[in-house]
C-alpha cells in the first residue's frame, strides 16, 4: 500500500466508526453530520447523485438489510471506447466505504461484493479489518473471454462477507452461477440482472432494504425492485446517475408476470430466459401448496381481490392426487375476485394404447415427477362447476382453429386429442 494511503487509512480508523446514541456520524474532522432516513417509506426506491462515502456517512446505524455492490477493482480499467470508472485509480476511498457499509448494515446480515482478482488480497485484508468475515465465494461463469492474456478469463467474481453470524438461507444459491453479457451499454462494466437476482431473494427479505453504494446503471436497483425488495443507490458519475434514475423511474417494478414452477432447473432455466425481463418473476414454489403461499400480499401490484388471470397450463396432471386438483381448484374459486380468468390444460389418458400409457407415465417419472394422464371425463368432473368460456373443454386447437393441434400435427376430434384445453370465468 502506498504511503499516503496508509497514513489516510490510520487517521480515518481511528474516528470512521465512532458514533453517538442518536446514530450521528463523527468525521475525521471531529464535526458532525446529521443523519437522514434510508429512503422515503413511501417509494420503493431511492437513487442518490453524490460520493459513496459522504453519502453514506449521513445513513443511520443498522437501517440496511442487504449491501450488493459492485466497487471499482482497482485496476485503472478503460473499455474499448475509452470509458473509465471513478476511483479505480487508488485504494483511497476502500477501508473507509467499507467501515460505512459495515456500520449501516444490520447486525446478522449480508453484504455481496464483486472485487477484482488481481487485488483480491487488499480487497480482503480491508473487509476483515472492517468487521466483515468471509462466509462464501461467488464465481459467474461468461460464455465469452471478457480478456485474453495468460488465459482467457471468462468469469466474474464475488466474495458473501457476513456482519456478525447471520442465519443461513433456507435456499442458498450455487457458488458458480451463469452470466447473461450486457453488452454494457449502460455502463462499462454493467452487470446483468439476472445473476444478481438469486443473491437478493437469497440474503434479504421481501421489503427488505437493499444498498448499492456504487450503482452505476443501477442493476442492483433493477434486481432489487423485481423481488419486492426496497433499495437505496448511491452514485457519483452524472451520467450513470442520470441513467439509473431513468432505468429506474421506467421500471414496472411492480410484478405484472409470475411465473411459478417447484422444479430447481426450470427455475434456474427460466431466470436466465428471463434476466433482462423487468415484469417477469420467476418463483420456485409448489402448486400443491398454494393455499400457504398465495396471500393477498404476496406480489405488490397483483391484488387477488380484483380481477386476475392464472394459467395453470400442463401442470395438474403433476398433481396425482384427484383431492388436492379438487382443493387447490376450488381454493383459486373462493379465493379469486369475480371477473377473474383461470386457463386449464391438461394431458388425457383417451385415445391411447395402455402400453402407451405406461411409457408415458415411466418416462415423465424418470425425468421429471409423477404424472396422471386423466381421462376427457375426469377432467370435465375437475371443472365442473365452473363457468366456462365457449367452446368450453375441447381440444387446445379448437381455441386457434386455424392451427393444428401441437401434439398431432393436425386438427383432431375431442376423443383423439392429447390435450384438452378451458377457460374459466370466475
Amino acid at each position: 500500500m502506498k504511503g499516503d494511503e496508509q497514513n489516510e487509512q490510520q487517521k480515518l480508523q481511528k474516528t470512521i466508526m465512532k458514533t453517538d446514541k442518536n446514530s450521528q456520524t463523527l468525521t475525521s474532522s471531529g464535526t458532525l453530520l446529521q443523519t437522514e432516513q434510508a429512503f422515503p417509506d413511501t417509494n420503493p426506491y431511492r437513487i442518490i447523485h453524490g460520493d459513496a462515502l459522504q453519502e453514506l456517512r449521513k445513513l443511520p446505524d443498522a437501517s440496511v438489510d442487504l449491501v450488493l455492490t459492485d466497487p471499482p477493482y482497482l485496476v485503472r480499467y478503460k473499455d474499448r471506447s475509452g470509458r473509465t470508472v471513478a476511483n479505480d485509480d487508488n485504494s483511497r476511498w476502500l477501508f473507509p466505504a467499507f467501515s460505512e457499509l459495515f456500520r449501516v448494515l444490520k447486525p446478522n446480515s449480508y453484504c455481496v461484493s464483486f472485487y477484482g482478482w488481481l487485488q483480491a488480497d487488499r480487497f480482503l485484508s480491508i473487509w476483515r479489518e472492517c468487521g466483515f468475515q468471509p462466509v462464501g465465494h461467488f464465481v459467474f461463469v461468461k460464455h465469452y473471454a471478457s480478456c485474453v492474456r495468460h488465459n482467457r478469463m471468462q468469469h466474474e467474481q464475488a466474495y458473501l462477507l457476513a456482519k456478525g453470524n447471520p442465519l443461513p438461507p433456507q435456499r442458498p444459491p450455487a457458488d458458480v452461477l451463469p452470466w447473461q453479457y450486457t453488452g454494457n451499454k449502460l455502463h462499462p462494466t454493467q452487470k446483468p440482472v439476472g445473476s444478481l437476482t438469486p443473491l437478493i431473494e437469497a440474503y434479504s427479505r421481501p421489503n427488505g432494504l437493499v444498498l448499492d453504494p456504487f450503482a452505476g446503471s443501477g442493476s442492483t436497483g433493477v434486481a432489487a425492485l423485481s423481488y419486492r425488495r426496497r433499495c437505496l443507490l448511491i452514485e457519483k458519475e452524472a451520467a450513470y446517475y442520470q441513467i439509473a434514475q431513468r432505468r429506474l423511474d421506467n421500471l414496472p417494478y411492480h410484478i405484472t408476470h409470475p411465473y411459478v414452477d417447484n422444479d430447481p432447473e426450470v427455475v434456474r432455466v427460466s431466470r436466465n430466459l428471463l434476466h433482462e425481463t423487468d415484469n417477469v418473476r420467476v418463483i420456485q414454489q409448489d402448486l400443491k401448496f398454494i393455499k400457504v403461499w398465495l396471500k393477498p400480499d404476496r406480489f405488490q401490484n397483483i391484488d387477488i381481490t380484483k380481477p386476475v388471470g392464472i394459467l395453470l397450463v400442463a401442470v395438474l396432471h403433476f398433481v396425482t392426487n384427484d383431492s388436492e386438483v379438487g382443493d387447490i381448484l376450488s381454493f383459486l374459486k373462493a379465493r379469486l375476485a369475480p371477473g377473474s380468468f383461470l386457463v386449464i390444460s391438461h394431458s388425457t389418458s383417451d385415445g391411447r394404447t395402455q402400453e402407451v400409457m405406461q411409457s408415458l407415465v415411466a418416462n415423465y417419472k424418470r425425468q421429471v415427477n409423477d404424472v396422471k394422464l386423466r381421462s376427457n371425463a375426469e377432467i370435465a368432473a375437475l371443472v365442473q362447476g365452473f363457468e366456462l368460456i365457449e367452446p368450453g373443454l375441447v381440444p387446445i386447437s379448437n381455441w386457434k382453429p386455424q392451427l393444428p393441434d401441437m401434439l398431432v400435427g393436425k386438427p383432431v376430434d375431442t376423443e383423439n386429442s392429447r390435450l384438452l384445453a378451458c377457460v374459466a370465468e370466475i
